[in-house]
């Protein structure tokens, strides 16, 4: 049931179940049966960066796609990309990112009332973001600004709707 996220936070799905294909040379290889939007990969645990309240995997990762009977049956198709839809295995698709202040790298928030300035937390001030990672900042899908990473639950939140948010989710997350 633990949420899936690449390193550079973007949703994968939800785990599901282990699984074990084939004997390779080290033995069998052992899978994250992982549900996404666009149906139930395998993750190799190689692919694995770290488990705890959620599974960071490495943004590159290889995955199975799982057959109805819970076999692996060939490489999957990616899901979409949270950043702005697009076809599953788009290679154009870009990765989301957590904004960071430059100076202490805190997780900055984006605040819509003050004409859609960044705050650092850490440094107690408004940062400015260059044009590359703001591109690449999750957005709300119900009002469309940039939602702010709240390190704290691991989530995303919009300050503008004030409510927790799925990135690339339509109608937003729990709030």
């Amino acid at each position: 049931g633990l949420r899936v996220y690449t390193t550079s936070a973007a949703l994968v799905g939800t785990v599901r179940d282990v699984g074990l294909e084939g004997d390779g040379p080290g033995g069998p290889g052992v899978y994250l049966v992982v549900e996404t939007p666009g149906g139930r990969v395998g993750i190799p645990l190689s692919s694995v960066e770290a488990v705890g309240d959620i599974v960071l995997v490495r943004s590159g990762y290889e995955a199975l796609e799982v057959g109805e009977d819970g076999g692996f049956s060939g490489p999957a198709a990616r899901p979409p990309s949270p950043a702005g839809g697009g076809a599953a295995g788009a290679s154009a698709a870009v990765e989301p990112v957590i904004p960071r202040c430059p100076r202490c790298g805190a997780a900055v928030l984006y605040d819509p009332r003050r004409r859609g300035r960044w705050y650092c937390p850490g440094c107690r001030r408004y940062v400015k973001l260059s044009r590359s990672v703001e591109a690449r900042v999750p957005r709300c899908p119900a009002c469309g600004l940039p939602l702010s990473y709240i390190e704290r639950y691991g989530r995303w939140y919009c300050y503008n709707c004030r409510r927790y948010v799925e990135p690339g989710v339509a109608g937003g997350g729990r709030g």
